[in-house]
């Protein structure tokens, strides 16, 4: 009887060992077909309105180059983009300052450079000191047109009193970015 009893528990012992390999087998091949998401984080601030072409003076004063503007940035960002697929993503994001500086964005407070990031596909935007340049009053029509979130943090609604803050969490393959 003892023999058949030693002969049981190795027979145990073996049937767990190969359970345990093959779980640890399984669980390294799942590891190793999952692919990490790559996320491309393209970002603009302090435009300023800088979306027309300009001269590079600060380069060079007597003969500045172009700088190509908008219309640069937008092949770039187009070019990124290209890129897509399940496993590699792109946020485009604007740290503020978007409008207040060159003609382009003061006279129209900022219409047209709003304009130019809902066509170039912006994800998410904040607000920066200069957008407060303008009246409240003023500066919400211009936000109301952007076809993406304007995320703001310790931003006192003058009618409400209140705080506003907008949380945004993108997904991106199986991975979540935000908070």
């Amino acid at each position: 009887m003892p023999v058949f009893h030693s002969v049981g528990k190795d027979l145990k012992r073996l049937i767990m060992k190969r359970y345990i390999i093959l779980s640890v087998l399984l669980l390294a091949l799942s590891l190793a077909m999952a692919e990490d998401l790559r996320l491309d984080i393209m970002w603009s601030n302090d435009v300023h309105g800088g979306i027309d072409r300009s001269q590079a003076t600060f380069m060079n004063p007597e003969f500045p180059p172009q700088l190509g503007g908008g219309a640069a940035a937008a092949t770039l960002i187009k070019h990124v983009r290209s890129f897509q697929s399940p496993t590699r993503q792109s946020l485009l994001l604007d740290a503020g300052d978007f409008f207040q500086g060159r003609p382009v964005g003061t006279v129209t407070n900022g219409v047209s450079v709003i304009e130019y990031m809902n066509m170039v596909g912006y994800d998410a935007m904040t607000i920066g000191n200069h957008e407060f340049d303008i009246l409240q009053d003023e500066l919400e029509p211009t936000l109301e047109l952007a076809n993406f979130p304007i995320l703001t943090c310790n931003v006192i609604d003058t009618e409400t009193g209140e705080i506003t803050l907008q949380e945004r969490i993108g997904k991106f393959a199986n991975s979540r970015v935000g908070s």
